[in-house]
């Protein structure tokens, strides 16, 4: 484990190939720093992450980022950028108008193509007017990855000030124990769910869908999958196996509870609310969806999605 620690100037400070960077912690002083924990090299090949690390920003207008598993990455005072790449990981804006990033990554490995969602990463704005963004790889708009239970996304918590929330995080998102073809009352839907932990009234969220559906249907198979478990093989889905149906800019909102990471249970008498999305991209992905699960909001209207 090793500790850097930096002046009143402008640093610079990334980590490379050779070595064991576990544990680092860094300590970027005052100035506009830019500190790197991991990379991804160009060509999408494997990113070389570095794991349960600290970067404090402290003093300045900091760019922070992080790929791996269990890094903390805390901005300070200032306006700060702060990106963390992978699972397990916070970010921390602290005081300061921030922007927070939580985001999946792809690579590639012979002929295969592997995709993960932004999964088990929290994103704690602080003081501040701040935004909060959590996303998918590129590469998932063109693929799907097979889904059996659920997972949490990126859990935000946007803290005091006028926070804004721009999601892009999908998965292939199934649902359990229906009845009627349709997302209804006691149905259990599971995938990567991103949650929102204190949203205010007149807060932006950005799901990039401007439809509201009153009701969604649901398919079943036969359709196929890629299983990124399995080298990328394609599975074929069963009747239990459901999904919801979404057009391409389009989204829904259900009443109900999280009942675990990454599940949400439909009922008219819940607290949470649940919204499915497919962001307008020119592509209809039929079994790739947002979800954002909001505590404490029951009503669709009550919140003002941009």
């Amino acid at each position: 484990m090793a500790t850097y620690r930096f002046g009143s100037g402008n640093d610079v400070f990334g980590t490379t190939y050779e070595g064991d960077w576990t544990g680092t912690i860094v300590f970027a002083g005052a100035g506009a720093d830019t500190i790197t924990l991991g990379f991804k090299p160009p060509g999408g090949f494997t990113p070389y992450a570095v794991n349960y690390s600290i970067a404090f920003g402290e003093s300045g207008n900091d760019t922070l980022s992080a790929i791996g598993t269990g890094n903390w990455l805390l901005g300070g005072s200032g306006a700060d950028l702060i990106t963390v790449t992978g699972t397990g990981n916070s970010a921390f804006g602290e005081s300061g108008n921030d922007h927070l990033i939580a985001a999946g990554y792809d690579y590639h490995l012979s002929r295969y193509s592997f995709v993960y969602e932004a999964t088990n990463n929290q994103l704690i704005g602080g003081a501040g007017n701040d935004l909060l963004e959590s996303h998918s790889t590129p590469a998932m708009r063109s693929g799907y990855a097979y889904t059996t239970e659920g997972v949490a996304g990126t859990i935000m918590t946007g803290g005091p000030g006028h926070d804004s929330f721009l999601l892009r995080n999908a998965s292939d998102l199934i649902v359990a124990n229906d009845v009627d073809g349709t997302i209804s009352q006691g149905d259990i839907l599971r995938g990567v769910i991103d949650e929102i932990t204190d949203y205010q009234a007149g807060e932006h969220v950005d799901i990039g869908a401007p439809t509201l559906l009153q009701q969604v249907t649901l398919s079943t198979g036969p359709q196929h999958i890629q299983d990124p478990s399995n080298a990328g093989t394609p599975v074929q889905l069963s009747d239990a196996h459901k999904h919801p149906v979404l057009a391409d800019g389009t989204y829904a909102a259900f009443r109900g509870d999280i009942t675990a990471p990454g599940e949400f249970t439909v009922g008219s008498a819940g607290h949470d609310l649940l919204v499915v999305y497919d962001t307008a991209n020119g592509v209809d992905a039929p079994l790739y969806q947002g979800a954002v699960a909001l505590h404490g909001v029951t009503d669709v209207h009550q919140v003002l999605f941009a």
